[in-house]
């Protein structure tokens, strides 16, 4: 059994499809049904190990991920870290160097980005390709429609803007869209939740999430702001 979970996911099929083949030409001759129910017990233990086999090959591949995010945060100094929903990008941010760093991570590398805290110019909380919140150097504009359901604000915030009436309250999709002053790459898009099913805004887990993400927001809105104060103060 060993030997078979060592080999590679092509080759486990290729070891099982012939196997069941013939054992599935069995069972339409007469045959005696001990032989049978023996054909259809060992085609059960075969489809177990092919459905095993894809579940292992997915746990490796996410433990290769985490070690490589682990390996890379090793590697920096940063204070808080977000990871998006596959692992696969994150952004960091140090306090004491004030730098934003946006990673991806590729089959054979990283690649990295460091940002002077001074570089960010907006962060958007986007909910299926639609912007409900934007943190930026002009202020913090809330569309009422979604942010005031997400974050109980009701839409008593100074500078909302109107409703936006094409957010639907079931979201499949949230992630962080930031805007740097960096004219080659200003654009960095962190996916930080996908559902499978549509979850609504005012559900108890929704609500968990959005509690995260408004922290996350509003570590941003510290770093704009505190970038103005020092523009202001030179």
């Amino acid at each position: 059994m060993k030997w078979y979970f060592k080999q590679d996911g092509l080759t486990r099929f290729m070891l099982l499809l012939p196997v069941m083949f013939v054992l599935g030409t069995i069972l339409f001759y007469e045959v005696y049904w001990i032989i049978k129910m023996s054909c259809l017990l060992v085609m059960m233990i075969c489809l177990f190990l092919l459905f095993a086999s894809i579940l292992d090959k997915e746990v490796t591949e996410q433990n290769k991920i985490i070690n490589k995010v682990n390996s890379y945060a090793d590697s920096k100094v940063f204070d808080y870290g977000l990871v998006s929903y596959d692992r696969l990008k994150g952004v960091l941010i140090s306090k004491d160097q004030k730098i934003i760093t946006t990673y991806q991570l590729t089959d054979n590398d990283v690649l990295d980005i460091d940002y002077h805290f001074s570089d960010l110019i907006k962060v958007e909380l986007i909910t299926d390709k639609n912007s409900a919140i934007s943190v930026s150097t002009t202020g913090t504009a809330v569309r009422s429609a979604v942010g005031g359901a997400l974050f109980g604000m009701g839409g008593a915030v100074i500078g909302a803007t109107t409703a936006n009436k094409n957010i639907n309250e079931n979201i499949k999709q949230l992630s962080l869209l930031f805007t740097f002053d960096d004219i080659d790459l200003p654009i960095y898009e962190l996916i930080l939740n996908k559902f499978d099913l549509p979850l609504d805004i005012n559900s108890p887990g929704m609500k968990t999430i959005m509690e995260e993400v408004n922290l996350w927001l509003k570590r941003f809105e510290v770093i704009i702001h505190r970038n103005e104060k020092e523009n202001n103060i030179s």
